[in-house]
């Protein structure tokens, strides 16, 4: 049985699809367990792994999309 790490935001609890390694951050690519069209991508805080983070600006959103789409 496959195990998958899940995190509440507003109220929706999101499954971490993939985790990916960027300049040194640890990006997540989330899907909503309910509605898997409605995804997002996060940040994990390095002061606090148990917290993740919304990305800072349009430049950020473009690097995480642009890398986690090459890794496929």
């Amino acid at each position: 049985m496959i195990e998958l790490q899940a995190y509440e935001i507003d109220g929706i609890d999101y499954l971490v699809l993939e985790k990916l390694e960027i300049d040194g951050e640890t990006y997540l690519y989330l899907s909503n367990s309910n509605d898997p069209e409605d995804i997002m991508f996060r940040k994990i805080d390095k002061n606090d792994t148990d917290y993740i983070m919304p990305l800072e600006n349009e430049d950020e959103v473009l690097k995480v999309i642009n890398a986690f789409n090459e890794k496929k």
